[in-house]
C-alpha cells in the first residue's frame, strides 16, 4: 500500500480494500522509532514498503550474524533457526518455510488515507 495509489488513483480509489500485515500509522515503539529516523534521513514519510524492507534487512542481518558460510542456503537455514523475527510491529514467528506466521488486516480508502478496518 502505498500513497501513490491514492495519489495516482484520485476518487475512483476511494473505498478500495486491501489486506496487509502492518498498520503504518500504529504506536508500536519499534514501528515509531523507524519512522522518525527515516523521516529524518530522507525528508519523506516511511510507507509500509520501507518498513517491510528495514524487518528484512534485520532478518537477513541475524542471518548473516548466526552462519559463518556466506551462501544463500546457509543463510536461509540460519534465519529459519531463529525462529522468532524481530519486527518493527513486533515480533513474529516463522514456519519451516520461512512463511511469517501474523495476522493479515483489512485495510480502506478512505478521505485519502489507508485506514484500519475491524
Amino acid at each position: 500500500m502505498r500513497k501513490e495509489f491514492i495519489e495516482n488513483g484520485g476518487k475512483p480509489a476511494e473505498g478500495t480494500l486491501f489486506a496487509g500485515t502492518l498498520d503504518i500509522n500504529a504506536d508500536a515503539p519499534r514501528l515509531l522509532a523507524f519512522k522518525k529516523r527515516f523521516n529524518a534521513r530522507f525528508n519523506e514519510p516511511a510507507d509500509m514498503a520501507a518498513a517491510r524492507g528495514y524487518d528484512a534487512a534485520i532478518a537477513l542481518k541475524t542471518g548473516l550474524k548466526k552462519t559463518s558460510l556466506l551462501t544463500g542456503p546457509s543463510i536461509k537455514q540460519a534465519i529459519l533457526e531463529t525462529g522468532i523475527i524481530y519486527a518493527l510491529n513486533g515480533d513474529f514467528p516463522m514456519d519451516k518455510y520461512g512463511d511469517a506466521k501474523r495476522p493479515f488486516l483489512i485495510f480502506k480508502v478512505e478521505r485519502g488515507e489507508f485506514k484500519p478496518q475491524d
